[in-house]
Order: structure tokens, then C-alpha cells, then sequence
């Protein structure tokens, strides 16, 4: 089943040991307007406009969602009509997706609300859903679903875009390459990999990025204007520092702090002790001042654990103020080996306009 507790067993153990994760088992995917169960999609109408050559997808072939139009998204399969309950959101920061656009949506059940009592690490309520369309070269390339199905277990799996676009079945076990582009599906069994670093299991919507200006659609004044978080935030979080700083925080905190590096229990990269999240306290308000963030007093001057080629031990450093060559943040986040890449799943091309950011941001830095 593409089910996620919060065992931390499930997070230790390797992916290949649960070759069950290739199947769904008995979840049945409910419509929208029935988050406690029951079968069906919201593509009912889907042969009564819109594009004929897509023809609408067979949900009740079985009782796993075999297809995008059986989650809810659409209200019309055949028109890709975003179903009219379903919101999009964009947070201000983005995780790195190889150069794909994305454009993301979540529905939340009717009367339900985000628990949010603990600023940093929200709740969301059972029957949630949340979407993740991926692009590339004007054609969608996948669709990652998420769904809660109950408190702690969370389904999820991706769809991919035929050619043609006219279907989007399930695809568990991944795509290294798809469409013959350098640009990787990730098997299901890979997700718990990056989302367990988050309280409960979401990425991508919490306080600080959808608090951020570029942030649009259901971002932190919309859920809060409409009442769909439990406990609004009494200031706004604003990240410290000028453009420089602002643009390196809030990469770090969106690539590798809300999931890996974090002091969540789950976190993959929790031993490290280096930690780029953003926090907020009990306010919503973030530090003053880039120096009092986990991402500065976590890295800078901190002596780092890798050691390039060439460079002597001991002379490499998390952040090394204004020395680049010897920094090895921005040296992972440059590579794509496989290895010491960051992040290190799913991505083979290097973010360049983001790297040239953090050179920026370290390079302004006084040693």
C-alpha cells in the first residue's frame, strides 16, 4: 500500500524492502464531496464537453486509484476542468523540480480546518488532498497525489502524462527517464524519503512559504480570511535581511530544511545537526536577524564532515564566510553524483540560478 505512518522504522529501513509499495491494496479513493469513503470521481460529465480524445478514466476498475481523473482533481476529465472545491495554492519558495513548471491544488474536507497549534508543524485533517502537476516543455510530464486517508497514514502516488496527453494512469514504480528527457519519475516508494521530515508528511504548505510574498492562491492570509486554520498567527513571518540574505534563507529552508534538515524526529538528515528550516515562535514571527535563523548558527564556520578532492582536511567548512571554494553547501547543491548531491533524490540537473545565490549570499558574508 502507498501508506506513511510516523514510524520511524518505516523512514530506516531501505526502500527495497517493501516491494508491497507497488501495490495499493484495498484504499479506495473517495470523491471530493464524500471524504469518509466511497468509490467514484468528480469526472462524471467528462463526455459531455471537452476533449473527445481523451476518453474518461475506468474507476471502478478496481479499488486503487488507477488513474489521475479518479482523485477528485477534475470535475471534468475530458476538459481538465479543475473541480470547483479544489484550491490552488503556490507557496513563495519551491523545491527544485529539474527546470519543470509546477502548478499545485489541495482540498480540504467541507468544515474541517488546518491544525495549526503548533506553528511549525501543522495537522492537516483526514480526507485532505493535495496535487502537484509537473511540466515540461508545455506538456504535463506528472501528477503527484497526496491523501490522508487517516491520522498518520497518508496515501500517495504520481500519475504520468502519456504523450499525447489524453491519459494519466498511476506509475509506482518510477521513470528515470521519461519521455527520453533527463528528468526522473520517482517511485512511490521514495517519497517517505523527503516527506517524513515533515510532522505530518506535507511539503510545501506551512507557515513561512506561504507567508512569503510571491506566495499566491490559498497561501497564509487566504486560509487564514477564511477560517480554515485553527489558531491564525499573530505576526506575519518575514524572513531576515536583505535580498541577498532573503533569497539564500528561504531556497535552503524550501530544498533541504522542511524536509531533511530539520529537527523533526523523522528527518532524514537530523543527525547532522545542520538545520535550515525556518522556525517560527509561538507569534508566527521568524528571527530578527539572519544570524539568529538554525541555517546561520547551524552552518557558519561550522567545519563540514566532506572533504573534496583537493582540498586539505580540516579546510572545509558548512559555510566559510566569504570564501565559496570551501563551502560545502554550495558545493553539494552543485553536483549531481548521486552521492554528496543536494538534494539527493529525483533531480539531475543542477539549479544554477539558485546556486548562484547561495555563491552570492556567502561570498557577502564577513570572514
Amino acid at each position: 500500500m502507498h501508506r506513511s505512518s510516523s514510524m520511524a522504522l518505516l523512514f530506516l529501513l531501505p526502500a527495497l524492502a517493501f516491494p508491497a509499495l507497488a501495490s495499493c491494496g484495498d484504499l479506495i479513493i473517495p470523491s471530493n464531496s464524500a471524504p469518509d469513503g466511497g468509490a467514484g470521481s468528480g469526472d462524471d460529465d467528462s463526455a459531455a464537453a471537452g476533449d473527445a480524445s481523451r476518453p474518461p478514466p475506468n474507476c471502478e476498475a478496481g479499488v486503487e486509484p488507477v488513474a489521475l481523473g479518479c482523485t477528485g482533481l477534475y470535475s471534468n476529465w475530458a476538459a481538465l476542468t479543475v473541480a470547483p472545491d479544489v484550491q490552488p495554492y503556490a507557496p513563495g519558495a519551491t523545491m527544485w523540480a529539474d527546470g519543470a513548471d509546477a502548478s499545485r491544488w489541495i482540498w480540504i474536507p467541507a468544515g474541517s480546518t488546518i491544525d495549526t497549534t503548533d506553528p511549525n508543524n501543522w495537522q492537516f485533517p483526514v480526507g485532505t488532498k493535495l496535487w502537484q502537476e509537473l511540466r515540461l516543455l508545455g506538456k504535463r510530464i506528472e501528477t503527484r497525489f497526496l491523501w490522508k486517508e487517516a491520522p498518520g497514514l497518508w496515501f500517495r502516488t504520481t500519475f504520468a502524462w502519456s504523450d499525447d496527453q489524453s491519459a494519466a494512469p498511476a506509475s509506482t514504480l518510477g521513470l528515470p527517464n521519461a519521455r527520453g528527457l533527463p528528468y526522473e519519475i520517482p517511485a512511490v516508494s521514495a517519497c517517505e524519503k523527503c516527506h517524513d521530515g515533515a510532522a505530518d508528511f506535507v511539503l510545501g504548505f506551512e507557515a513561512v512559504g506561504l507567508a512569503m510574498p510571491q506566495s499566491s492562491g490559498l497561501n497564509l492570509q487566504a486560509l487564514t480570511q477564511a477560517r480554515l486554520i485553527s489558531k491564525p498567527l499573530a505576526a506575519s513571518p518575514t524572513l531576515p535581511g536583505d535580498p541577498t540574505n532573503v533569497a539564500a534563507l528561504a531556497f535552503l529552508h524550501s530544498n533541504c530544511g522542511t524536509s531533511c534538515h530539520n529537527r523533526g524526529a523523522n528527518a532524514g538528515a537530523g543527525q547532522t545537526g545542520l538545520f535550515l528550516k525556518l522556525t517560527v515562535d509561538a507569534q508566527g514571527a521568524l528571527p530578527a536577524t539572519p544570524q539568529q535563523t538554525d541555517t546561520w548558527i547551524t552552518s557558519y564556520k561550522v567545519p563540514s564532515t566532506l572533504t573534496p578532492y583537493g582540498v586539505d582536511a580540516g579546510g572545509f567548512w558548512r559555510i566559510a564566510p566569504g570564501d565559496v571554494s570551501h563551502s560545502a553547501i554550495p558545493w553539494t547543491a552543485s553536483r549531481r553524483d548521486s552521492v554528496v548531491q543536494m538534494p539527493p533524490l529525483a533531480t539531475h540537473l543542477v539549479d544554477q540560478n539558485d546556486v548562484l545565490k547561495l555563491d552570492a549570499w556567502i561570498a557577502a558574508m564577513t570572514p
